[in-house]
């Protein structure tokens, strides 16, 4: 059996699979006469690809972006001259050769076209992040309650968050009211939320009554649910503003409001309980700060409390008192690493260990030095005095290692934050990462707050930490945006900032690849950004905006560094071109200038 058409669920495939059917997954197009890509009888099925391209036929990403999503393109035979009569809709489909699909899709590195979305759809939030309605669906319709559902964006001042519009099933369990239905769904909902990246977790839930609207084709129509879904918002925003509104002056949660109102960078008389927690620019470093604020207050915060499925500022009180009669006060609770040992793992005593760290540090230094060649630049950059966040471009494994050997004395206790599913994932690879390595692991889903309460625990005992702000591996070695969770870590744990620019990394083994080249690698650091320097630049800012700065701030050094553009920054002239916008770079920041300047910190304020 063959499927096309829409988007197999992989609970669908599994079953037929595992009951001994030959089901198979393929994509194309009428004006592609219609496949492109399918799964083939020589290999098993691979959940979520519709295989790979046809003999004769040409498929490729347009245009991908870090994670390697871009728009599909293909070309072949197969592929339709044009539309009949309508030579600007064909100039517009067919470019260079190319028909462009309007779908979205990345391959893994075995060559599987994976679809994830049309262009059209994608949901783009206040982070940048790009969101795939197809995607966030398949995580939240498996529930027997949820007959069916369509996931849009909708807009929240600034960009757009994640809404869904769901179709309660009332016959599964008949003798349940509408509203017991609802609220199975909802725990549904913030069970799944929990274990997702926070851009991907849906915000706005909205029931709908009656079956979604429908092409002829069964494809939902999500340009009118995502109306009707805005349509709600408006109206549920405006009786907002017109009912009477509980302030801060009451008596009993005014320091409530006052903490929210910090966290999100708001004056205090603007919050209240209906206040909406989209509307007042939470986002995931907002939840982070909010949940550290509570510790800090005495505030106890159970580790499975998660915040970011709150609606509004209501929700958010519930969740932080737990609904107790009164609130549970403790110390303020540090942050502490996180240990990923399991009953059995093999733990080598402690001279082992620093005999087996030396031995790999002597052969990495050998590997790099010779093998690469890696030549260091700027090396007076490098703080003796203190500990710090090293903030650097990365599009290989080769990159840990070429900043750790460039660092020299300084790179020896280096620390790396290391995906546990990933370098952890069983027993042997726990024992050698575990014992050999300075990687400390971390989950890549799920708690934005633990990960980062991770990282800063490493900081503040005093260990420097190498942190990649793009946030992953850009594909095609093109730099993207840097997260503002730089930023967030550097101001909380109070480090500066050491940026560093590698070349050739990419080239010598990129994204895919397993054995590098043999080519020549640099690292370059930057001027090293102090922490009172970060302080005094951001002062009187927002936690957001202050965060976002020096994330900015931070990417336009490296960039400079791969430019050959020498920079020596002071906080007027940082200030001036900082245009408040968060996802903005920094456009006017900075001229090249002929000398260079060891460090940036409180004792150097001369302007460029």
């Amino acid at each position: 059996m063959i499927s096309g058409g829409s988007s197999l669920p992989p609970e669908v495939l599994k079953t037929f699979y595992g009951m001994g059917f030959d089901f198979f997954e393929g994509y194309g197009l009428t004006e592609t006469a219609p496949v492109l890509s399918v799964t083939t009888p020589k290999k098993k099925p691979v959940l979520g690809s519709v295989g790979q391209p046809l003999p004769g036929v040409e498929v490729k990403i347009d245009s991908p972006d870090a994670s390697g999503v871009g728009e599909v393109i293909a070309r072949g035979r197969n592929v339709m001259a044009g539309y009949w009569e309508n030579p600007e809709a064909t100039a517009q489909a067919i470019r260079d050769g190319w028909f462009h699909t309007g779908d979205l899709g990345r391959f893994d590195e075995d060559g599987n076209l994976f679809i994830v979305g049309r262009s059209k759809d994608v949901i783009i939030d206040t982070n940048g992040k790009n969101v795939y309605p197809d995607e966030v669906e398949d995580f939240y319709r498996n529930s027997t309650f949820v007959k069916e559902l369509s996931v849009v964006g909708l807009p929240d001042g600034v960009a757009e968050h994640v809404a869904c519009a769901v179709v309660p099933n009332l016959d599964h369990e008949p003798g349940l009211s509408r509203t017991e239905v609802q609220a199975k769904i909802e725990a549904h909902f913030r069970q799944v939320s929990t274990g997702l990246p926070f851009w991907k977790r849906v915000r706005t839930l909205e029931f709908w009554e009656g079956e979604l609207p429908r092409t002829s084709s069964r494809k939902v129509k999500r340009r009118e649910v995502a109306e009707e879904l805005r349509r709600r918002h408006q109206k549920s925003k405006s009786e907002s503003q017109q009912s009477p509104e509980v302030h801060a002056s009451e008596a009993g949660v005014g320091w409530f409001f006052e903490i929210v109102a910090n966290a999100c960078g708001k004056a205090p008389y603007e919050i209240h309980m209906q206040s909406r927690v989209d509307e007042l620019g939470f986002d995931s470093l907002t939840f982070t700060e909010f949940a550290a604020a509570l510790e800090a207050a005495g505030v106890h915060v159970p580790e499975g409390v998660v915040f970011t499925g709150a609606v509004d500022v209501a929700a958010l009180h519930s969740l932080a008192t737990g609904k107790r009669p009164a609130l549970e006060k403790r110390e303020p609770r540090r942050p502490d690493t996180f240990q990923h040992h399991q009953e059995g793992d093999l733990k080598l005593p402690a001279p082992l260990q620093r005999l087996g760290k030396r031995g790999l540090a002597a052969a990495q230094r050998l590997f790099y030095t010779r093998a690469l060649q890696t030549k260091v630049r700027g090396q007076g950059h490098i703080p003796r005095h203190t500990h710090f966040i090293v903030a650097a471009n990365h599009s290989s494994h080769l990159d840990m290692g070429a900043v750790k050997v460039a660092l020299g004395d300084a790179g020896r206790d280096l620390a790396s934050l290391a995906a546990a599913d990933y370098f952890f994932s069983n027993r042997w690879r726990r024992a050698y990462f575990a014992n050999l390595t300075n990687l400390v692991p971390m989950e890549r889903s799920g708690s934005v707050r633990k990960s980062l309460a991770i990282a800063e625990g490493v900081l503040r005992r005093g260990r420097s930490l190498m942190l990649f702000p793009e946030g992953t591996r850009a594909r095609g070695g093109v730099m993207a945006e840097f997260l503002a969770s730089l930023g967030y870590l550097a101001l909380r744990a109070e480090v500066g900032i050491l940026p560093a620019y590698i070349h050739g990394a990419h080239e010598s083994l990129p994204v895919g690849a397993t054995i590098p080249k043999k080519r020549d690698l640099e690292v370059r650091f930057g001027p090293f950004l102090a922490i009172d320097f970060l302080r005094e630049l951001t002062h009187g800012l927002s936690h957001q905006d202050s965060w976002h700065l020096c994330a900015a701030l931070t990417q336009r050094i490296v960039e400079n560094l791969r430019d050959g553009v020498n920079t020596r920054l002071d906080v007027a002239s940082v200030r001036a071109a900082w245009n408040g916008e968060k996802l903005g770079p920094i456009v006017p920041l900075l001229q090249a200038i002929e000398d260079d300047e060891p460090r940036v910190g409180s004792q150097s304020r001369k302007s460029p």
